[in-house]
């Protein structure tokens, strides 16, 4: 409804409200993004909480205070967002360091209790990326500090000495994606020669503070040298105030990447958002692009973003970066892999329907019969990436568009089913059948939605100005749970702020306001 001559005092109202937000967290965006703006993990600070100074005293003292400060009245640390193996990884870590140093007893009898009622259900729950192996080393930490824990009931086994020799020497190095969680292969004999294959130029192992850390706790002999102070520093930089560390960091390229890609959905075309658009073209690389300039393993999930962005700016790399990631009928997130995943085929495909690839028709059709199998209920998608179904669902809205329309109906239907009461939609945060509402989810609705309404049929103005005021009335001063998944949950700060300005600047549009935004 277009707010104008007659137009109700509420819809003016919401109309004041959303320009104030807008004003109040929009001018700053674009020049926050780049930096890496990343939720700090208990499971990152357990592990730089444990390293030692030469003295044998905590390097890290104020580790130790976040993990004590952070812990939840359940013993347990981790997301508001109740993801069994989140929680059972974070609590872990966090455990171990504290009992390491005989700090905040209480804290680890707490963290004890917790475990020991979820380690028997773990085999049941969802699995997050690598999630088996994480917690088979944490355990075998565990019991090498003498927590308490019912070690038996663990569904999952440490790998053995002779697969974690072999991934050593033959699978973990700068361009595999494993590198990331080579902490999983634990006090492999040749830890100090692994960190320096692994070692980037900010001092990290492969932009992991928890791998970073995990190389000077498993070194027997950690020698105060170019490397060693390296990688001190890097986790020094990876700390936020209070103690608590990055999950992983730096995370510039990315948040380029899907910030930009939010803002294009919205028609921002600022002179800030064209010098960003310059920064991803400098990024590209034969193989597209890495979560991180340093970071040097590709992925079709950036590669995905950053070529839809450069192609609206009149920019399009070379077309035959989709062919590296191509198997069979599906795009896959690594070129190592054979394996897909829904979140990057959806991003594959929208990319690739607006490239000037001249087989794109060969790689879309098959890979929207995948994704169509892949479908939950028909109508939704869930990634290991994003628990939230809301996530991939909204972007497949637009990869549909001009590929194949009636999935767009089936993923509009999802989210016009499944609005709260208060105008949310929230599919993970809650206990048991009632869900709450979350800002981030009601963005990726909105986004979804206008967009479908903008560029397929009308939907119910009504549910739209729904969403709309419940983003406006908790937003900016909204809390964000952990929802991105990596080795836990965790919260990219600046996309999630890009995707919330985003959708407001979509539905400022679409009732008729002034089309100028403070970005």
């Amino acid at each position: 409804m277009i707010v104008g001559e007659g137009a109700s005092a509420v819809e003016a109202s919401l109309m004041d409200r959303l320009d104030e937000v807008l004003a109040v967290a929009g001018p700053d965006l674009l020049s926050r993004v780049g930096e890496g703006h990343m939720s700090p993990a208990a499971y990152d600070t357990g592990w730089v909480a444990r390293i030692s100074d030469p003295s044998g005293s905590p390097e890290f003292p104020e580790a130790l205070d976040w993990l004590v400060a952070n812990q939840r009245d359940d013993g347990s640390w981790g997301s508001e967002v109740f993801h069994e193996y989140d929680r059972f990884i974070n609590t872990l870590s966090a455990a171990i360091a504290l009992r390491q140093w005989g700090h905040a007893p209480e804290a680890v009898a707490r963290a004890e209790s917790f475990l020991t009622s979820r380690i028997g259900v773990l085999g049941e729950a969802d699995e997050g990326v690598s999630s088996d192996h994480v917690v088979a080393l944490l355990l075998d930490e565990a019991k090498g500090v003498g927590l308490d824990l019912p070690y038996d009931e663990s569904p999952h086994e440490r790998m053995g000495a002779v697969k974690r020799a072999f991934l050593a020497v033959a699978v973990i190095d700068k361009e595999h994606p494993l590198g990331f969680f080579s902490e999983i292969l634990g006090r492999v004999p040749n830890q100090r020669r692994l960190a320096r294959k692994l070692q980037l130029e900010d001092g990290s192992i492969m932009s992991s503070a928890s791998a970073t850390a995990a190389s000077i706790v498993f070194d027997p002999d950690p020698r105060p040298d170019h490397s060693y102070y390296g990688r001190l520093r890097y986790l020094r930089r990876s700390m936020v105030d209070g103690g608590g560390v990055r999950h992983f960091w730096n995370l510039d390229t990315m948040e380029v990447a899907y910030t930009l890609y939010n803002l294009l959905h919205a028609g921002v075309r600022s002179d800030d958002y064209m010098s960003l658009v310059a920064r991803l073209e400098e990024a590209w690389t034969t193989y597209g692009l890495g979560f991180s300039r340093l970071f040097p393993v590709t992925d079709m999930d950036d590669t995905a973003f950053g070529y839809r962005v450069l192609a609206d700016a009149g920019r399009e790399p070379d077309w035959h970066v989709f062919d590296a990631y191509f198997h069979d009928d599906h795009f896959v997130t690594y070129r190592v892999e054979t394996r897909g995943r829904p979140g990057p085929n959806i991003h594959a495909i929208e990319a690739l329907a607006h490239s000037s690839h001249p087989d794109k028709e060969a790689m879309i059709e098959p890979t929207l019969g995948w994704l169509k199998r892949k479908m939950v209920g028909g109508r939704s998608f869930v990634d290991e990436w994003h628990i939230s179904p809301a996530y991939c669902t909204a972007h497949a809205i637009p990869a549909f568009h001009l590929t194949e329309e009636a999935l767009m109906g089936r993923c509009a239907s999802f989210f016009l089913d499944s609005q709260h009461q208060d105008g949310s939609w929230g599919f993970v945060c809650g206990k048991g059948q009632e869900k709450e509402g979350t800002v981030e989810e009601t963005a990726y609705a909105l986004q979804g939605l206008l967009y479908y309404h903008h560029n397929v049929e009308p939907v119910d103005e009504t549910v739209l100005h729904r969403g709309a005021e419940y983003i406006v009335d908790n937003y900016p001063t909204a809390t964000f749970p952990d929802m991105w998944m990596a080795k836990v949950l965790n919260t990219p700060r600046c996309i999630v702020d890009s995707l919330v300005l985003g959708s407001l600047i979509m539905f400022k549009r679409f009732i008729g306001g002034d089309l100028s935004v403070p970005l």
